[in-house]
């Protein structure tokens, strides 16, 4: 996976009131997550009504700004779940829950999975709206660390637009096949284009194509800290 990071943005416990969980910091280069909200008990009450946001930001101190709507919720006899992707994120992310209703009371948690994109859905929004691709985004990028880690330490920490042309084919691909598409005609070129991004990917794991924008986590070498020593010790 591209380098995910498992988040706790609201532990299950029941609320009575409305609040915001704790600023997370996700990195600087995790920029789209998974999130799951589980709503698993809620007082009776047909005025009841629980909002959920994701918020980000670039300091732990705001200001914030919404970035997703996680639902709206009422009172139910079975258990709600809701799972939505989001991209757009900046170094901090936060849930944010709204209750309302006479004495209301919710249990519910939420819970993420933040991601590096090497292409986000910017790159590739002819396509469909951002919240339509950054669940593409993920997996693409995700594959493309596949054929990387054969070669390369993970995570990367920085990369250029060959890699980003590379894994927007791959989400391309993805994104289409899962919608249904015709895979003979026009269409011919989405698989020959993947098959590049593929073969491209797979030389940079195996060494044979090495871009200049792409750095690893591969320890740098002090090349100060190396000595030459000779046996018997001869004088210069």
């Amino acid at each position: 996976m591209a380098n995910p990071l498992t988040l706790e943005l609201a532990p299950s416990a029941a609320r009575t009131t409305g609040a915001s969980g704790a600023a997370i910091d996700i990195g600087a280069l995790r920029t789209a997550a998974r999130v799951e909200t589980a709503v698993t008990v809620a007082a009776a009450g047909a005025d009841h009504v629980l909002g959920l946001t994701l918020e980000t930001s670039g300091s732990a101190s705001g200001p914030w700004r919404a970035v997703a709507d996680l639902g709206a919720f009422q009172p139910g006899a079975e258990p709600a779940m809701l799972e939505k992707y989001v991209a757009g994120l900046q170094r901090y992310v936060r849930a944010k829950w709204t209750i309302d209703g006479a004495a209301p009371s919710f249990t519910f948690q939420v819970t993420a999975e933040a991601h590096v994109l090497y292409a986000e859905p910017k790159h590739i929004r002819r396509f469909g709206t951002d919240d339509e691709l950054a669940e593409f985004c993920i997996m693409a990028s995700t594959e493309a660390d596949g054929h990387l880690a054969i070669g390369r330490t993970l995570p990367l920490t920085k990369w250029d637009a060959d890699l980003r042309r590379h894994v927007s084919k791959i989400a391309i691909y993805i994104f289409l096949n899962d919608g249904g598409r015709v895979p003979t005609g026009p269409d011919d070129l989405i698989d020959i284009e993947y098959k590049d991004a593929i073969k491209w990917l797979r030389g940079v794991g195996n060494g044979t194509i090495v871009p200049p924008g792409l750095v690893d986590s591969t320890p740098e070498v002090n090349e100060a800290a190396y000595a030459v020593v000779s046996d018997p010790p001869t004088e210069w």
